[in-house]
C-alpha cells in the first residue's frame, strides 16, 4: 500500500523507512474484508517546548486505496488518530499536507517554521565572501554523534522555542536516511575539531537537496556559499507544516511569550470536544495559564485551527522533519 501510494520513493528509501521508522511508530489502518483501505502513520518524536521535553507524533504516510477514496474513510481514521493522541495528552501533532483542505477540516493550520530561503537568496544575490576560511567541511562519522547532539541541542535551545530534540538515535537514523538518498551529514569544523555547523542532504541524479541546517549565526550565510560550491547544483525545499492542538489544557502551561497576551475566547473543536469551552488564556514570560470563564466574558470566537495558528504564531519553531 505504501509503494502504491508513494511511487516517488525509491526502493532503498522504502527499505530504510520500514526498517527504522516502523520499529517504534504506530500505523492506523481501516480494513474492508481484511484488505487495508486507509492508513495513517504516527511517527514519534520528542519535542522541547520552551525547555520541556514532550512526546509528539508526526503524521505521515497518509494514504487511501483508490477504491476507497471520496467516501469519508480517511477523515474517520484521522479523527480516530487525533482522539488517540489527545487521550495521551500530547499537546499537538503536525504534518506536511499534500492537500491542505483535507487537513483544515480536521482542525490543522499552517504554522511558520524554519525556512532557509532568505539566507540562500542573499547568498545568491550578493555572492558573500567567506569569513570562515580557517574552517573546513567534512563528512560526519558515527564517532561524531555525541558531539553533534551537544552542539545541535545547545544551538536550538538558544535560537528556538519549539523544536525536536536531537538525540544519538535521532542522528543514527538521520545518517541511514541520508545514505539511502545518496547523501549524508556534513560538519563545519574548526580548530580542535570543534563543530560550528551541521547540514544534511540527499540527492538524486540531477541535484542535491538541503534537508536540515544547524549553524552558528555568524557563519550561516557564509556556509550557504560553501555548500553551493561544495555540492552543486543545490536546491532547498520550502517545507510548509500544519499543526493541530490536541490537548489545549496541556499545551497552554508550556507556552511562554516575551510580550504578555490575554485572550478571552470561546473555542470550538468538532473532533475533540474536550478542547471546546470558554477560556481566559494568559501567556507571558512566566508561562501560560488557562481558566474557564463565563460566556458573558467572551471577547472572540475561534475554532481550534484558528487558535492553533494564533498560539504557535507567538513561538519560534524549528522543524525540518521529512518522515
Amino acid at each position: 500500500m505504501y509503494e502504491a501510494n508513494f511511487p516517488e520513493d525509491t526502493e532503498r528509501f522504502v527499505d530504510y523507512y520500514y526498517t527504522y521508522k516502523t520499529a517504534d511508530n504506530r500505523i492506523l489502518v481501516m480494513e474492508n474484508a481484511g484488505k487495508p483501505e486507509v492508513m495513517i502513520h504516527l511517527n514519534p518524536y520528542v519535542f522541547r517546548i520552551f525547555g520541556q521535553a514532550v512526546p509528539v507524533n508526526y503524521v505521515v504516510a497518509v494514504a487511501t486505496d483508490v477504491s476507497a477514496r471520496r467516501q469519508g474513510k480517511m477523515a474517520a481514521v484521522m479523527e480516530h488518530a487525533l482522539r488517540d493522541m489527545a487521550k495521551e495528552h500530547q499537546p499537538f501533532t503536525f504534518l506536511i499536507p499534500a492537500n491542505p483542505a483535507v487537513y483544515r477540516s480536521s482542525g490543522f493550520a499552517f504554522v511558520d517554521s524554519e525556512d532557509y530561503g532568505d539566507y540562500d537568496a542573499e547568498c545568491v544575490r550578493e555572492r558573500l565572501a567567506f569569513t570562515c576560511r580557517d574552517y573546513r567541511l567534512r563528512r560526519a562519522e558515527t564517532s561524531d554523534i555525541p558531539a553533534m547532539v551537544r552542539f545541535a541541542n545547545a544551538l536550538l535551545e538558544r535560537e528556538y522555542d519549539i523544536f525536536p530534540e536531537h538525540t544519538e538515535a535521532y542522528y543514527r537514523r538521520m545518517m541511514a536516511e541520508m545514505a539511502c538518498q545518496d547523501g549524508g551529514l556534513v560538519l563545519l569544523v574548526g580548530e580542535n575539531a570543534q563543530i560550528y555547523g551541521i547540514f544534511s542532504y540527499g540527492r538524486d541524479e540531477e541535484r542535491a537537496e538541503l534537508q536540515e541546517l544547524l549553524v552558528e549565526a555568524e557563519y550561516r550565510r557564509e556556509l550557504f556559499m560553501r555548500i553551493r560550491e561544495w555540492q552543486p547544483p543545490f536546491s532547498i525545499s520550502k517545507m510548509e507544516f500544519m499543526f493541530r492542538i490536541l490537548d489545549l489544557r496541556a499545551l497552554v502551561p508550556m507556552l511562554r511569550s516575551r510580550e504578555s497576551c490575554v485572550l478571552k475566547v470561546q473555542v470550538l473543536d468538532r473532533i475533540l470536544p474536550e478542547n471546546a469551552g470558554v477560556y481566559k488564556i494568559v501567556i507571558d514570560r512566566a508561562g501560560g495559564r488557562i481558566a474557564d470563564i463565563s460566556a458573558e466574558e467572551t471577547e472572540c470566537v475561534m475554532d481550534i485551527a484558528e487558535l492553533t495558528r494564533y498560539l504557535f504564531g507567538k513561538a519560534k519553531i524549528f522543524t525540518r522533519e521529512w518522515v
